[in-house]
């Protein structure tokens, strides 16, 4: 019985030291935000390739799928746009209730796309904007993109909008499909 004990407390330690959280699958790490306001699982197998940055935005591109032919994944980001708004969580998401998810998502492609679905839902009190949207250049879907938004209060006082998204070809093939569902759904907030 000692021998077991031991072998769970080094399996926890084991888990702290590498940043996995206990019930994570192997494989699988989160990404935190550089405010440490929310993170999300990158699923197994995909990897860090860079980190932009221009002067209002920050673009943090987390994940991609493996290189190879075989990849239909063309990217997964996290979007960082600080704004000068100071209000209250509160407010922020009385803002989104208000907002109509279909034309928040309409800024976030031109008239070759086309909006698949729109919709809003609270995530740990926190209203978040999700759509689905297919780039149609030249008529055929050549890519879909799936996307949440919110915003947060940051350290500073001042608002922040976030937005997790990933683009992939289309047709996406089902194991695919499921990791970026798992990744946009890994959405968790940290307060």
């Amino acid at each position: 019985m000692r021998k077991l004990f031991a072998a769970i407390v080094l399996a926890i330690s084991a888990w702290s030291v590498s940043g996995e959280s206990v019930g994570q699958a192997a494989g699988e790490r989160r990404w935190t935000s550089p405010e440490g306001l929310f993170e999300v699982v990158v699923p197994r197998g995909w990897h860090e390739p860079n980190f932009e940055r221009s002067s209002d935005r920050d673009v943090f591109v987390i994940t991609y799928f493996e290189d190879g032919p075989e990849n239909h994944v063309e990217f997964c980001a996290v979007g960082r746009q600080l704004t000068q708004t100071q209000a209250t969580q509160a407010d922020l998401n009385q803002r989104m209730t208000n907002a109509d998810p279909a034309r928040l998502a309409r800024g976030f492609f031109d008239q070759d796309g086309r909006l698949i679905s729109a919709s809003k839902s609270t995530v740990q009190n926190i209203v978040v904007a999700d759509w689905v949207f297919e780039d149609r250049r030249g008529g055929d879907p050549t890519a879909r993109q799936s996307q949440r938004m919110f915003f947060l209060m940051g350290p500073d006082g001042f608002a922040i909008m976030y937005s997790i998204r990933c683009r992939s070809e289309v047709p996406t093939p089902g194991r695919e499909q499921a990791d970026i569902d798992s990744f946009l759904s890994s959405l968790r907030f940290l307060h």
